[in-house]
């Protein structure tokens, strides 16, 4: 592990399309690639972006007619592809097939198979979060959860292209994010419920205090941890199980969370926090993130890239160092 030293100043960069509205970022076989809502920003405009440059530069990817008005709301990498999942065919007569979409380069793009199924109807679902983790036979999971639909708010996938729908304890919860860590995939919903799974077809769900009524927006592993977070608080666990609050002063607005090089960050609407192994969030830097909301961030390579559905500016990236342990 990675010992933090210093977290830099947030520097913002030009996306590839300034109209699109930029969802999800996730990181993997050495570059960034980014998610937008198609049907706001023009239907067949720029859907995709990826940067081979550390979130500096940015190259945009129309994924075609067959992708069409779709909002692109999640993205994710694991066993060795992105995986993007949408939440609705939007306002510009989008369809509802194609709303999986599958690539190993993040530039030429499959569409995968969620219609019809034991459950049916995934197509029809607003899938708003997605992870990759494992199931209980140690083989590659990608595990989405969804905020909107009746019934069946989990699929699952073992290569992306092929989902199956599960039922849930809860049919009331509006999922919006999941991650995956300690061997259980942890899911949040923004009306104030946590659900835990170890395979991703049977889940339970966590209550009590703290985490009946908080209106969660991220879930993130890193560490030995998870944390769950809302736009001005945040609660943790290191066993999936048990939360508690974790102290968050002054915390607004808080919509971004990512973990990366023994650091978690989160970034609002004017502030950036980190918090170094659980420890309560500090604050990083305030002003200089261009306002707006950043809805999404990742780590790589020594690097936190986060993206933003509105004004200029729509990516900003911040730097990560750590100490030279050889002259201890």
């Amino acid at each position: 592990m990675s010992i933090v030293t210093s977290v830099s100043l947030p520097t913002l960069r030009q996306s590839a399309n300034e109209t699109s509205m930029w969802l999800s970022v996730a990181y993997g076989n050495g570059i960034f690639v980014s998610v937008s809502s198609s049907a706001i920003s023009g239907g067949l405009g720029t859907n995709i972006m990826y940067s081979s440059d550390d979130g500096v530069s940015w190259t945009g990817v129309s994924l075609g007619s067959a992708f069409n008005g779709i909002v692109w709301s999640s993205i994710c990498f694991g066993n060795g592809r992105f995986v993007a999942v949408s939440s609705g065919p939007g306002g510009l007569g989008g369809a509802t097939v194609n709303r999986v979409a599958v690539s190993t380069n993040g530039y030429t793009w499959t569409g995968g198979n969620i219609s019809g199924g034991t459950f049916g109807g995934l197509e029809r679902k607003g899938w708003k979060g997605i992870t990759c983790g494992l199931d209980e036979n140690g083989n590659s999971l990608f595990v989405a959860v969804a905020n909107s639909g009746n019934g069946n708010g989990v699929m699952t996938s073992p290569d992306g292209l092929v989902w199956t729908g599960r039922p849930l304890p809860n049919e009331g919860g509006q999922w919006v994010s999941v991650a995956y860590g300690l061997g259980y995939f942890v899911a949040c919903a923004v009306n104030g419920l946590l659900m835990i799974s170890t395979n991703g077809t049977s889940w339970t769900v966590v209550s009590g205090s703290p985490i009946d009524g908080l209106q969660f927006v991220k879930v993130r592993f890193g560490n030995g941890r998870f944390i769950a977070m809302t736009s001005a608080t945040a609660i943790t666990s290191t066993n999936a199980t048990t939360w508690i609050s974790l102290y968050t002063e002054n915390l607004y607005g808080m919509s971004a969370l990512a973990f990366g090089n023994g650091v978690f960050i989160s970034i609002g609407l004017t502030d950036i926090y980190f918090s170094v192994d659980g420890t309560p969030f500090s604050l990083n830097s305030t002003g200089g993130n261009g306002g707006s909301l950043w809805v999404d961030a990742e780590y790589g390579n020594g690097t936190f890239v986060a993206v933003k559905n509105a004004l200029s500016n729509r990516v900003l990236t911040l730097k990560t160092t750590s100490p030279n342990l050889s002259n201890f």
